[in-house]
């Protein structure tokens, strides 16, 4: 499936896929399903599969983006957000399939996939801290304060 005119993605589809990567160990630059992924990674996989084509209409691939150091130091990740991705107003209510761009600590230099269950938004990501692995939880009041932007991959079904 490609993105275009004709062809939409469906923001289930984007959760299903990216769930398949949950227990995945975090690892830097990570691209593999059940070997390594990390956040940036999880996005770009979730984009490759579908066949998403970047707002350029350049196909995000697997081996885009793997020049970053593996302490944050800079804006990469919400800047390559914002070139690549449709960007959501600030206000825009949390859909599935949405990629948020998100500081940890200080710096917009993490990544994750907003899956619902019910009303509740939760993340999926993967996560160097705590357990290590690409997992899914709750967008509790601590993360969403984290968040800095929001995004939809170009050819997102409404």
């Amino acid at each position: 499936m490609s993105t275009g005119e004709s062809t939409r993605i469906e923001r289930a589809r984007i959760v299903e896929i990216a769930r398949e990567y949950l227990g995945t160990r975090f690892h830097h630059q990570g691209r593999e399903k059940g070997v390594g992924i990390d956040c940036v990674g999880l996005p770009i996989c979730v984009a490759e599969r579908l066949e998403i084509k970047d707002r350029h209409g350049v196909p995000i691939l697997r081996t885009d983006h793997l020049s970053y150091s593996p302490e944050p130091g800079s804006r990469l990740v919400h800047d390559i957000c914002v070139r690549r991705l449709d960007q959501k107003a600030a206000g825009a209510a949390l859909e599935d399939g949405d990629v948020l761009t998100m500081r940890v600590p200080t710096l917009p230099c993490h990544a994750a996939i907003v899956a619902f269950h019910g009303l509740d938004p939760y993340i999926i990501h993967a996560y160097s801290a705590g357990p290590e692995k690409c997992v899914e939880h709750i967008l509790n009041e601590a993360w969403s304060r984290r968040i800095i932007g929001k995004f939809r991959f170009p050819g997102v079904s409404d």
